[in-house]
This record gives C-alpha cells, structure tokens and sequence, in this order.
C-alpha cells in the first residue's frame, strides 16, 4: 500500500534506513571480528594486522548485542528509532547466520547506503489502524493509498515500510480468525488410477525396449510415436 504522507514523514524513513543500516553493519563488524579473532594462528602473529580480543569474551548473539543495544541508545543516535525496530535488524543477522550455518549460504555482507530498503515494526498498539491510516510507533499517524478493504475482525500484527523506486509502501500483517478447509483424503478411485497408469508407464517401456531390439532403431518413427501416445490415452481412461 502506497504512502502518501509529506516530505518531513519521508525523512524520518530515510534516516530510520541509514540507522538501521548502521546498526547491522556493526553487529556484523563485531560478529566477524570475533571468529577472526578465534581463527589465527597460537604460534605466531601476522605481519599485517591482528584481532586481538580477550580469551574470554564470549561469542556475539543476537541476546547479547540486544542488550548492547539497550546501553547504546543512552549515547548515540539511535534513541530516534524504536527499541523494537532495531531489535528486528539484530533478528535479521541473526537469520543470516543461522542460514550459513543450516543451509550452506555464503557469510552475511556488509550493506552499502542505499541497500537497505526495509523495516519493521512487529508489534502495534490497540486500534492503531482506520481507513486509509497507520499509526506507528513515535511516529504517529501516517496516511496511505488503500488498494484493498480490510476485514474489520482483523487484528493488526506488525508493519513493514518499505522502499521502492515508485515511492514508499506500508506492508501490513494482519491476523484473522478464519476457518481454512482440510485437504480431502485421497480417494480408492484415485489409488487405482494411479496403479493402472505406473502399469501402463511399465508396459509401455518394456514394449519400446523390444521393439527397439527387434528393429534396431535408433530414433523412433512419427508412426511408432503415434502408437505410444494413443495407446497411453487408451490405457488411463
């Protein structure tokens, strides 16, 4: 759903990005520099540079670095963006590791300006959306293009801004409680179809396997061709 509110709401999403943008670059820093410093070498030292970090600093985790966070807000910048949307990036690194190590994915990159182009507000207060209007976390109010009508029953879970080369969009994830259909049970009708068709699929391939002895082909006639299709129409019905 496309956003419609003025200039002053478009910076204040562009500076949350650039924040968040930041954030992430620095968790990442810290995370890496932690196993590099984990895997040089006991005996000797590089000539170039070194990470020396103590023996007994623990490994950097998303529980650890909230808490990190929490200290950093009191110093920086970071008090102009909500306590859970940065949480929601630390989350998002989080996953990148947790898909390294699970899914064999390549070790999460450092993102330039302009590659950030998303977040999240995961959790809304109580009637914080009517027609046509969001509220959101300390930045109140915020207009936007209804494409689609919203059921009333519908709870409000979290939103996610998001940027894109035709403006700003507002994604919004809703709960409803709705009862969705079970998948029917298979059928014995089905179960013999299928039976009849891998016989059929069976035969079919032992009869291209004599034909092709007796014969000696090496590319099958349109004739012979035509013969396979129909007799496979003929045995599925």
């Amino acid at each position: 759903m496309l956003l419609e509110n003025g200039a002053i709401c478009i910076e204040t999403f562009q500076d949350w990005l650039e924040i968040n943008r930041k954030v992430y670059n620095y968790a990442l820093a810290e995370r890496k520099d932690w196993y590099k410093s984990r895997s040089c070498q006991i005996n000797a030292c590089s000539l170039r540079s070194e990470y020396i970090i103590p023996a007994d600093t623990p490994c950097p985790t998303y529980a650890g670095q909230c808490k990190s966070l929490t200290a950093a807000k009191q110093q920086y910048e970071l008090k102009r963006v909500q306590s859970q949307v940065l949480q929601q990036i630390l989350k998002r690194l989080e996953n990148a590791f947790t898909s390294m190590w699970e899914r064999n994915f390549g070790f999460p990159r450092f993102k330039k300006v302009g590659q950030l182009r998303s977040f999240v507000f995961p959790q809304l207060g109580k009637e914080s959306l009517k027609h046509g209007f969001v509220k959101l976390p300390v930045i109140g109010w915020v207009k936007f293009r209804q494409s689609r009508d919203i059921p009333t029953d519908a709870a409000l879970k979290q939103a996610r801004i998001v940027k894109r080369s035709s403006g700003w969009y507002v994604m919004l994830t809703l709960q409803w409680n709705v009862s969705v259909p079970q998948p029917m049970p298979q059928s014995e009708a089905l179960i013999y179809r299928d039976s009849r068709f891998s016989r059929m699929m069976q035969r079919t391939a032992i009869l291209m396997a004599v034909v092709e002895k007796l014969f000696n082909l090496k590319f099958y006639p349109v004739w012979l061709c035509l013969f396979y299709k129909k007799l496979s129409g003929v045995l599925v019905k």
